[in-house]
């Protein structure tokens, strides 16, 4: 959300050069701070991922934290719950700190601008590729490094933060790089979009989640190759010991 509020009259959706690298750096720093309280998601996207490879299963982040729907449906609604009103807590926040500038510091949501003139933007189909694309790769990275039955837990948030570096720095031009529903709805509540262009912030947040549901689907197609081809091997070594054994 900071990132979004430093714009300016001239170029409203400049934003911070540096902001995917803070935005990532912080994500990195709270998720250590923070992941072993919750699970350290911070993003809907990563919560319907989360609720999708734990299905079934019975498992989860933890004890009375987001577990399978089947044996705690609650877990995953007070999730989305509570990241949308961080974001929303982080707008406010953000708008205390800019408020003696006297202008209002919160860039909207949309398609980027097209060089240095502010009023040729890509469109919104780019910009939907974009925040789906960036949150498919933040998404599937999460999932791959934390909910493995070995995850990274020295370099778990590590990765998820260059991970969200690369994303914002490669579809930030596009789309500004949000990837994150909770921060795009807290946006646009605050601009009143949802009111006066309610058809961008849905695509975003579309994007967005339908990127966490790619991911989740490409991370079980992974382990099903993976598995197949180790089936595979065990069905070679098998036959390979039948036949040296005759």
């Amino acid at each position: 959300v900071y990132d979004l509020s430093l714009s300016t009259d001239d170029n409203p959706h400049s934003g911070n050069p540096g902001g995917s690298l803070s935005v990532g750096a912080a994500l990195m720093c709270m998720i250590f701070a923070m992941g072993d309280i919750s699970g350290g998601l911070f993003n809907p996207a990563v919560t319907i991922a989360y609720l999708g490879r734990f299905h079934g299963t019975g498992c989860g982040v933890g004890e009375d934290k987001l577990q399978d729907m089947l044996t705690s449906p609650k877990e995953g609604v007070k999730y989305f719950v509570a990241q949308t009103l961080g974001a929303l807590a982080g707008t406010g926040l953000t708008i205390l700190i800019w408020l003696a500038s006297g202008t209002y510091p919160i860039a909207e949501i949309g398609p980027q601008p097209i060089g240095t003139d502010p009023t040729v933007t890509h469109t919104i189909g780019q910009a939907f590729f974009a925040e789906t694309f960036g949150t498919f790769l933040y998404c599937y990275v999460v999932i791959c490094v934390a909910t493995t039955f070995t995850p990274l837990k020295e370099y778990k948030a590590f990765a998820i933060g260059c991970t969200f570096i690369a994303g914002g720095y490669a579809f930030g031009p596009l789309s500004g790089g949000v990837l994150n529903p909770a921060v795009t709805i807290a946006d646009c509540v605050v601009r009143a979009e949802v009111f006066t262009q309610f058809s961008t912030p849905l695509l975003f947040v579309g994007g967005q989640l339908l990127g966490g549901v790619l991911a989740l689907w490409s991370s079980g197609s992974s382990r099903t190759l993976m598995r197949w081809r180790w089936m595979g091997s065990l069905r070679a070594t098998r036959d390979s010991v039948l036949r040296l054994g005759m």
